[in-house]
């Protein structure tokens, strides 16, 4: 992934069509990506890296067609 925030297609063999993700650092310890289908938003993922680095947590938020959001999910993954 390239953290330049442009967007990138997705190909490949059983990926949907119309594809594109985008990527940034928002800080040194975070990235958001973001998916467009068509050109409408999909989807919004934030990484964040705890500040010892043994915690990562995922806020990720899908939209439907028209934009509007759908229940997101959050993930945390503890380094042990």
């Amino acid at each position: 992934m390239t953290f330049d925030g442009k967007p990138y297609t997705w190909s490949g063999r059983g990926l949907l069509s119309g594809m594109e993700s985008t990527a940034k650092a928002i800080s040194d310890r975070s990235i958001e990506v973001t998916g467009k289908r068509n050109p409408v938003l999909a989807s919004k993922t934030t990484y964040n890296i705890s500040a010892d680095g043994r915690t990562l947590t995922m806020n990720s938020v899908s939209f439907d067609e028209r934009g509007a959001a759908l229940p997101g999910s959050v993930a945390v993954y503890e380094k042990q």
